[in-house]
Order: C-alpha cells, then sequence, then structure tokens
C-alpha cells in the first residue's frame, strides 16, 4: 500500500533550494513531520493485541537527488484487512468488516497540515538567507 500526501507542488522549488542549502535542517523537519504521522496513525489504531500498533516503522531519510523521503511501513500482515476492510466467515454466511482506514484519514489530515508547516519553515529559513 503507497500513500502519497500531496498539495505541496507550490513550495517544491522552494523546498528543493532549502534542502539543497541546509541538508541537515530539511532532514530533521523530515524526521519530525514522520513522526508525527506515524504517531497520529498510532493513535487512530484499534486495538486487541497491540501488535498492530507497534508494527509500525518508518525508515531513515533518503535522498535521491534533491528529494528526500522517508517510508512508513507496517510489518504486521493483517494491517491491510484492518486499514482497508474485509470479509469475514461466519456459520451464516459472510460478513463484511469495514477497514478503520487509519492511515487514509491521517493522509488526508497531513494534507491540510504539510503546506501550512511547510511555507512557515521555508519562510523562517529565507529569512536566515537575508
Amino acid at each position: 500500500m503507497k500513500f502519497e500526501v500531496k498539495g505541496l507542488e507550490e513550495f517544491s522549488e522552494k523546498l528543493k533550494e532549502a534542502i539543497r542549502r541546509y541538508p541537515d535542517k530539511a532532514e530533521e523537519k523530515l524526521e519530525d513531520i514522520a513522526k508525527r504521522f506515524k504517531k497520529s496513525v498510532q493513535e487512530k489504531t484499534p486495538v486487541k493485541t497491540g501488535k498492530l500498533k507497534k508494527s509500525y516503522k518508518l525508515s531513515k531519510v533518503q535522498q535521491i537527488g534533491r528529494t528526500m523521503f522517508i517510508e512508513f511501513r507496517s510489518t504486521a500482515p493483517h494491517f491491510h484487512l484492518i486499514e482497508r476492510g474485509h470479509f469475514q466467515k461466519t456459520k451464516h454466511g459472510d460478513r463484511w468488516i469495514p477497514g478503520d482506514r487509519m492511515v487514509e484519514k491521517t493522509v488526508e489530515e497531513f494534507e491540510e497540515i504539510i503546506p501550512r508547516e511547510v511555507n512557515k519553515w521555508l519562510e523562517d529559513i529565507f529569512k536566515e538567507l537575508r
């Protein structure tokens, strides 16, 4: 399952310039956002045994060209069933169990948060450049 947070197109060039000039600060900001994303998903995750909540992992910051990213994933084999929903067999027939959509909801939430936050962060960085 792959999710991409959109809405940063207008900041793309400024962000690339900030990454070029301040790679350490860009990496710190990306790590901060990724950790908050993971925490938000964990808070939305239903708990039976706690294994799913503990299964979320973040990669280290990776960079391809001027693009930095962190991968978010779950190591739980049943993650997709809880996220998207699934059919459950019962003695009375199949029953649909709706997904909790904890990652989907967090992505939607962060699509609103990230542009504002990155813009503020970039403004602070570009004030330093003046």
